[in-house]
């Protein structure tokens, strides 16, 4: 994921297919899809949450939008788990995860493979478009505005699923940790969720999610030598660690670190990446991660009967 003209190129096709306009449908779709599994509840004395909502919904989401339907819902789980684990958790390149990846990779390669193709035989044979996301790249093949291949489309499509899914999981799973472990603040998230105030509700998560992120940690290669804003030199070759968990507890630039405040602005958090390698979805992210919460929230009868187990 260096800066290449190819990089900027591939970047810029899949930003042109995400549209702005989407965003009311990307909330409706999150806040009607989370009621729905609420309510499918009913009747049940124990619920998974990790897996019947905040993996559910997601996977959800990538069918309707992406254009990515699971055939097997446990199967593209496994696949996004250990994809993602690999590609963004094994700093230390454990050969056990790397042999894990790549027995699983050839089965996901061939579902997108397949994907992509059946699609372009429905477009071709002049059927509607589905509107999503595959739907829109494929449409541009051939035209005048910049376009991908089918491999650059299966290609983009798998960093963008496999990140999807597991970053908006993960994250309402470490949000609600911070929830439950903040004395006061479970209160008054439901009351906020309770009232329908997903704004307050996100700013509370976001702040959670800001002690807690999903990657305290990523790796980068200097190719450079680097002169940091400290003086401090990285010499050419260096591998960097960049503690992105530390910087949002920076005093600098998080006064009272440890404390919720919910006046701190959205674009100030790290963990959705910075600059160049911004989070793909963040926009869907943070619409999506509210809508969720409030849902699940407003359940104030819900009692937590277990801890949530975190891997990687």
């Amino acid at each position: 994921l260096d800066d290449s003209p190819q990089y900027r190129h591939e970047d810029g096709v899949m930003h042109s297919v995400v549209k702005r306009e989407d965003m009311t449908r990307i909330r409706d779709f999150f806040r009607l899809r989370s009621r729905e599994v609420i309510q499918s509840w009913e009747g049940q004395s124990i619920v998974n949450v990790a897996r019947q909502y905040f993996r559910q919904i997601p996977l959800d989401f990538l069918a309707a939008y992406f254009g990515t339907p699971a055939q097997n819902e446990e199967e593209m789980l496994r696949w996004h788990r250990i994809l993602f684990w690999d590609i963004f958790l094994n700093l230390e390149n454990e050969e056990s995860i790397i042999q894990e990846a790549e027995q699983v990779a050839p089965a996901f390669n061939a579902y997108l493979a397949d994907l992509i193709k059946e699609e372009k035989s429905r477009l071709q044979q002049g059927k509607p478009s589905s509107d999503t996301i595959l739907s829109r790249l494929l449409q541009l093949q051939g035209g005048e505005k910049p376009y991908l291949d089918d491999d650059g489309i299966q290609r983009n499509l798998a960093g963008t699923i496999l990140g999807g899914e597991e970053t908006i999981a993960t994250a309402c799973g470490r949000i609600s940790t911070q929830f439950m472990h903040r004395p006061g603040t479970l209160e008054a998230i439901q009351k906020a969720a309770k009232a329908d105030d997903v704004e307050t509700v996100g700013k509370y998560a976001f702040e959670a999610f800001r002690l807690h992120p999903n990657l305290p940690v990523i790796l980068r290669w200097s190719e450079d030598d680097i002169s940091l804003g400290s003086g401090r030199k990285v010499p050419k070759g260096k591998i960097v660690y960049a503690f992105i968990a530390s910087a949002m507890r920076d005093r600098r630039k998080f006064p009272q670190p440890k404390k919720i405040d919910l006046n701190r602005s959205f674009s100030d958090y790290l963990f959705m990446g910075h600059g160049l390698h911004a989070c793909f979805g963040k926009y869907i992210v943070s619409i999506a991660i509210p809508e969720m919460l409030t849902a699940l929230y407003r359940q104030t009868s819900f009692l937590p009967d277990s801890k949530i187990e975190f891997e990687g």
